[in-house]
């Protein structure tokens, strides 16, 4: 399959930190998309690809006097195979790839709107043949049409859902609107009301200062680590409220760094190899604590401190053999589950327990109650995977 990018008089619009061309020349390389005919008017300059990455997908340029009314007429000036089948579309639409994906399942030729509701003028990607050249304005409304309610609103890569889009940004004003919706694409589903209410909005206003900077989301990850080991040390050492912040940061960039790789396109297998990091650093900070609490309260801290860890890990393996039977994560099977989400015992409600205790000065207090909270939400866990298994 191939595809036709076409761009009309004015800005080669930068999104996300590149230009809205390349991204879509991304997604259509990972559609495995073999070549690309850009068309852009005469006089223009194609703008350099930003991010270090080379494509597999070879794409040429053709300079076209085009007004933009109608793309459908610039098709008989391109020679192509005959029955061919390629994607058409502005080389200024922000595109979700879950729209290119279902486009390219259907037999062409079939149009993408926005909205079931759209004048048929008002398409925004084609899929078409060359002999379906002829294909016009006028001709449009005999053909299959497709709109963002056909499209499957589950994103694997966020582990939920999010609403796909298809919108072409033509001013200042359209990249205010399209920020919003990339960034709500990147956003993974929140795990817990820290994470659905505290960190987003200080992480998409991280992501958006330095999406135009060459800072890698490896980078991130790798200060996430240093931080969260930082935090272990002090939590040892009994500096208990810059331990906190540290481990708080930690988290916070756990997320950044998902989110700019998201937005960026840079996602790598490092980083879906970053829970195994998570794992670790996180119940460090609950033995670090313990070894603390054992010198300055109670030797009995080390059993509390590596309880901790134990209902974290048994947790963790009820979840993870949980989606391997069914496809989908145990937070996700009902309304009991998705509410429990937001409170069931996780590092940062863990975190935000010990904090608690370390205000009004009770620390072991809160290894005990995080304990508590941790056995409670593993007991929960596994009687409702139990009762799923059964029952659905």
């Amino acid at each position: 399959m191939i595809a036709i990018l076409y761009k009309t008089i004015g800005p080669w619009w930068r999104l996300g930190g590149m230009t809205l061309f390349e991204r879509n020349l991304r997604y259509l390389d990972t559609v495995n998309v073999e070549s690309a005919v850009i068309i852009y008017p005469k006089g223009e300059i194609i703008p350099a690809l930003d991010i270090p990455r080379p494509l597999d997908l070879y794409f040429r340029l053709r300079e076209i006097e085009f007004s933009g009314d109608d793309p459908l007429r610039i098709l008989p000036e391109i020679a192509l195979e005959n029955n061919r089948e390629l994607f058409l579309f502005n080389a200024n639409l922000l595109l979700d790839i879950r729209v290119l994906e279902t486009l390219g399942n259907q037999m062409p030729p079939c149009f993408m709107y926005e909205s079931s509701e759209d004048e048929i003028s008002s398409w925004r990607m084609g899929l078409v043949r060359a002999k379906d050249m002829t294909v016009n304005i006028n001709t449009l409304k005999g053909i299959a049409r497709l709109s963002l309610d056909d499209v499957s609103f589950y994103a694997p890569e966020l582990r939920g859902e999010a609403t796909p889009f298809c919108t072409l940004i033509e001013s200042k004003q359209g990249l205010v609107s399209g920020w919003k919706v990339l960034i709500q694409k990147a956003q993974k589903r929140q795990g817990d009301l820290i994470e659905k209410y505290v960190h987003p909005k200080i992480q998409n206003w991280i992501v958006r200062k330095i999406c135009n900077t060459p800072v890698t989301p490896n980078q991130i990850s790798l200060f996430a680590i240093i931080f969260a080991v930082i935090a272990a040390i002090l939590f040892y050492q009994g500096n208990l409220f810059f331990a906190y912040f540290l481990a708080f940061s930690a988290t916070l960039l756990d997320g950044v760094d998902g989110k700019l790789a998201r937005t960026k396109l840079m996602t790598s297998k490092v980083g879906e190899l970053e829970h195994i990091f998570d794992y670790f650093y996180e119940n460090s900070w609950y033995l670090a604590l313990a070894a603390n609490m054992a010198q300055t309260h109670d030797s009995v801290a080390w059993i509390v401190g590596l309880s901790i860890t134990t209902c974290d890990t048994c947790d963790k393996i009820v979840s993870a053999l949980f989606k391997k039977v069914k496809g989908k994560t145990l937070d996700e099977m009902g309304g009991f589950d998705r509410i429990f989400r937001l409170i069931g015992g996780r590092r940062s409600i863990y975190l935000h327990i010990l904090l608690m205790s370390f205000i009004i000065n009770l620390p072991f207090s809160g290894m005990i109650a995080t304990l508590v909270w941790a056995g409670i939400t593993v007991v929960i866990h596994t009687g409702r995977a139990a009762y799923h298994l059964l029952y659905h």
